[in-house]
């Protein structure tokens, strides 16, 4: 059934990152390679976390083609025929990140900003 109505279907992959050294932070969109349907849902996902959160958390971006999400060959954004986009809400190995993912405040104004993304996009 998605596949007959593509045009109006979108994956999310919401998730929260960990880094070797426990010490990197931040929000992160990311895209499959190259310029796909899923970019300019990307930057409004991006934009949307931006204007709530401003600069009360770090943000990890690419924007060497253009836009800020960084392009990845994951698995669940390329192997799917709708566009696709997955979220690292923070760092759950760095403590003041942790402090954040863990605060229903925090994570209430996160899904917020998804929701009025998906309202913008569908």
């Amino acid at each position: 059934e998605y596949q007959k109505r593509k045009e109006r279907a979108l994956f999310l992959s919401l998730h929260s990152d960990a880094s070797k050294g426990h010490n990197a932070s931040g929000f992160t969109v990311y895209t499959s390679p190259g310029q796909t349907s899923s970019d300019p849902i990307g930057t409004i996902i991006f934009d949307n976390v931006k204007e709530e959160f401003g600069k009360e958390i770090k943000y990890r971006t690419d924007t060497i083609d253009g836009d800020h999400d960084k392009e990845e060959k994951f698995h669940v954004l390329q192997k799917t025929n709708m566009s696709a986009v997955l979220l690292e809400w923070l760092f759950f190995d760095y403590y003041p990140d942790a402090i954040k993912i863990i605060d229903p405040g925090y994570m209430n104004r996160y899904c917020n900003a998804i929701l009025k993304s998906i309202k913008e996009i569908l």
